[in-house]
């Protein structure tokens, strides 16, 4: 089994590259919609930039929130 200095260091850079990607494909999702659907870019991006920002906010929580979820149901294992 790998030492869990290497999973945290594996973790921290598939996050690096998840955050980066879906950062770029922001733009890209814009001028897409811009074009496709004819959409006005002034109006799709508060709601592109509120939505990602929210998703970003969420997925950097899960590991917090699954610690914390872990710590309860392990320490509680002998109740």
């Amino acid at each position: 089994m790998p030492r869990p200095a290497l999973l945290v260091i594996i973790a921290i850079v598939a996050y690096w590259i998840v955050a980066n990607a879906f950062y770029t494909c922001g733009w890209i999702l814009e001028l897409l919609v811009a074009r496709l659907w004819r959409v006005s870019t002034p109006v799709f991006g508060p709601i592109a930039f509120t939505l990602g920002t929210a998703v970003s906010v969420v997925v950097t929580l899960i590991p917090a929130g699954l610690v914390i979820f872990l710590a309860v149901f392990t320490s509680c294992r002998g109740l």
